[in-house]
C-alpha cells in the first residue's frame, strides 16, 4: 500500500527537500501523480557533474525557478567540480529577504571591492549564519577572491571564515561589525600568516574558535609595521574580552620571544574577563626546555573559568605538564579539567597516579580531573 502518496503535499515536498535535486527528480517515475512533485520542493541542490555542460544546468535551473518563482526556497546549493565558481557583477539588484544561512566556498568575483560582501549581506536582511571559505589563490582563476572582507550586520549570529590556501590570509583584511554575533570562527592553514582582523561591536559574542597565526616580535625587533600589528592583535582580543567560551590553537599564541610561547597565554587570557570554558590543542613539536615559569594569573582564572580541556599532550613532556599544573594550581572555581594524551603506550595505572597527583595540588576542591 502506498501510504506516502496519502501524505499532505507540503509534507511530501518537505521530505524530498532533504534529498539532492537529482534524487528528487527520480521520484517522477513512480507514478503519474509524482511527475511534477519534485518541481514543488522548496530546495534546489545541484551538482555540476550531473549535467553535460553548464548551459544544461542553467536551463534546468531556469525551468525549476520559473515554476517556483512565487514560492520560498529553503535551500539553494550548487556544487561544482570545476577549478572555481565565479560571481559576476549583478546587472540588477538581488534581494533575498528570507535567506538565513549562506556559505560562500571558493567563489571568485570579477571585481575586488571591500564593499562587495557588505552589499551581499545587505541584500539578505534575515541572514543569521555566514561561512566564507577561500582555499585557492587569485592566480588560479580569472577573477578575485576578495582581499578585503567587510561583514556588517545587525542580526548575524554566526560567522565562520576559513583560509585554506598556502598563503593563508596574507595581504588580506577582515572587518567584522556585528552586535548580534554569538559565534565566531577564524581558521587558517597551519603555519601561514594571518589576515588583519578588525572587530567591532561584538557585545553578544559567546564563543570564539581561533586557529590562526598571530606573530608577536620582541621589542628590539619591532618596526613601524610590527607596532601596527601588535596594536591590531591587542585590539582584537580587547574586543572579544566578553567571550565565555574559547577554543584556541597553539599556533595562535606563538610568539617570537626569547622565551617559550606558553608564557604569552596568560597575557592573552587577561583580556577574556568572562571566560568560562577553554580548550587548548597543545603542540609539543620543536620545544626546547628553557625553564619557563607561568607566574601571571589573569582574573578569569580567579573568578569565571570553570572548564579547561588540554589535548594532544605527550607523556612526561615538560611544557605540557607545566601548562596543566598552571591551571590546576591557579583556577579558583574550576569545576572540570580534562587532559588527553597522544601516547598510547601510557598505562591506565600511570594515568591514575597522575590524576591523583593533580588532585593533591588543585586549588579548587570542586574540580573533577579526567585523564585520557
Amino acid at each position: 500500500m502506498d501510504r506516502i502518496s496519502d501524505l499532505p503535499d507540503s509534507l511530501v515536498t518537505k521530505i524530498l527537500s532533504y534529498l539532492s535535486t537529482k534524487d528528487s527528480v527520480k521520484t517522477s517515475v513512480l507514478s503519474k501523480g509524482w511527475e511534477s512533485v519534485w518541481l514543488r520542493v522548496p530546495a534546489l541542490d545541484l551538482r555540476y557533474y550531473d549535467f553535460p555542460n553548464g548551459q544544461a544546468m542553467e536551463s534546468f535551473m531556469d525551468k525549476f525557478l520559473e515554476v517556483n518563482k512565487y514560492s520560498q526556497l529553503q535551500t539553494f546549493m550548487i556544487q561544482s567540480n570545476r577549478v572555481t565558481v565565479g560571481l559576476e557583477t549583478p546587472k540588477c539588484s538581488v534581494y533575498l529577504p528570507c535567506l538565513k544561512t549562506m556559505s560562500i566556498d571558493d567563489v571568485w568575483f570579477d571585481y575586488d571591492d571591500p564593499l562587495t560582501m557588505e552589499r551581499i549581506i545587505a541584500d539578505c536582511p534575515a541572514l543569521e549564519d555566514l561561512t566564507v571559505i577561500i582555499s585557492r589563490n587569485d592566480e588560479s582563476c580569472k577573477g578575485y577572491f576578495l582581499k578585503h572582507l567587510r561583514v556588517r550586520s545587525q542580526i548575524l549570529k554566526r560567522f565562520c571564515l576559513m583560509f585554506w590556501n598556502r598563503s593563508g590570509g596574507k595581504n588580506r583584511s577582515v572587518e567584522i561589525d556585528a552586535p548580534s554575533l554569538e559565534y565566531m570562527s577564524f581558521r587558517e592553514l597551519e603555519g601561514h600568516q594571518s589576515a588583519k582582523i578588525v572587530v567591532k561591536n561584538l557585545s553578544s559574542l559567546v564563543m570564539v574558535d581561533i586557529d590562526s597565526k598571530f606573530e608577536v616580535y620582541p621589542p628590539s625587533l619591532v618596526g613601524p609595521e610590527d607596532t601596527s600589528q601588535l596594536m591590531s592583535i591587542h585590539d582584537f582580543f580587547a574586543e572579544i574580552s566578553g567571550v565565555r567560551h574559547m577554543i584556541i590553537s597553539t599556533s595562535t599564541v606563538k610568539a617570537r620571544f626569547s622565551c617559550n610561547k606558553l608564557q604569552l597565554l596568560p597575557k592573552l587570557l587577561h583580556s577574556c574577563i568572562n571566560l568560562k570554558d577553554l580548550i587548548v590543542d597543545f603542540d609539543a613539536v620543536d620545544k626546547v626546555p628553557m625553564g619557563i615559569k607561568l607566574i601571571y594569573v589573569p582574573q578569569c582564572l580567579i573568578k569565571t573559568l570553570e572548564c579547561v580541556e588540554i589535548n594532544e599532550l605527550e607523556w612526561n613532556e615538560e611544557y605540557g605538564m607545566k601548562l596543566v599544573n598552571y591551571f590546576v594550581e591557579n583556577s579558583v572555581i574550576l569545576k572540570k579539567l580534562t587532559v588527553r594524551f597522544i601516547d598510547s603506550p601510557v598505562s591506565n595505572q600511570e594515568r591514575e597516579v597522575y590524576r591523583e597527583l593533580l588532585n593533591t595540588i588543585k586549588r579548587s576542591i570542586r574540580c573533577q580531573v579526567s585523564i585520557y
